[in-house]
């Protein structure tokens, strides 16, 4: 671990790391869930295959990357989210099995600790960027990279947005036919026709998106 003191000098920041080989033996004991890798993909819709993490068996696992862009090796075995969650599961986890024991939460009301919290991985956060927010020209989002760095959570309210806002291109293309009718004709002739395709659409979108959402399975 290392520390360092805020800009006031009222607080001492404890940052806390551990070598991937003590996180492996943390991922092996919780059964962590990591992405296997490519060659074990779903053939027919791409999504990544995930499995159980075990030592004997490492090499079937991706070596997440968050690549350095300075040397193109992985920076760690684990990704950024993989790191945190397991680093918080040594320090909580009994003296027993190899943990710290300690409970972050009454620490924290006992004004031991001000707060507990993953910091962002620089790296991991460039790459991320590269794949994903550099892309705008495309409505394709790298679901399983968006969560391996925010969680489960995030990739799905993502996934979920990438859906709706493709299926607003339709509505959309309706909504400025309508809109040009009222501009040159001052009439609203489309008006009652758009009414009852929101209807349709709405309905259809609903179905369209429970198939949809069998694609991407996260675990937790």
């Amino acid at each position: 671990f290392a520390t360092s003191l805020s800009v006031d000098g009222d607080e001492v920041y404890v940052k806390v790391n551990a070598d991937d080989e003590r996180l492996m033996v943390e991922a092996e004991r919780t059964e962590m869930e990591m992405r296997l890798r490519p060659e074990f993909a779903d053939p027919d819709t791409g999504s990544a295959a995930y499995a159980d993490f075990s030592r004997k068996d490492a090499r079937h696992f991706r070596p997440h990357g968050d690549a350095d862009p300075a040397t193109g090796r992985p920076v760690s075995f684990f990704t950024s989210l993989e790191r945190g969650r397991l680093i918080f599961s040594i320090l909580t986890a009994p003296r027993a099995v190899g943990g710290c024991d300690l409970d972050l939460d009454r620490l924290i009301r006992d004004g031991v600790l001000t707060a507990a919290f993953p910091v962002h991985d620089a790296v991991a956060r460039r790459a991320l960027a590269g794949r994903w927010a550099k892309r705008w020209w495309t409505l394709d989002q790298p679901l399983d990279d968006v969560r391996d760095y925010f969680g489960e959570k995030v990739g799905f309210y993502f996934a979920w947005l990438g859906h709706y806002t493709k299926a607003l291109v339709l509505p959309s293309l309706f909504g400025a036919l309508l809109l040009l009718e009222r501009a040159a004709l001052g009439t609203s002739e489309l008006l009652a026709p758009f009414c009852v395709f929101m209807g349709v659409w709405a309905t259809t979108y609903l179905e369209f998106w429970k198939r949809r959402r069998g694609g991407p399975r996260f675990p937790r």
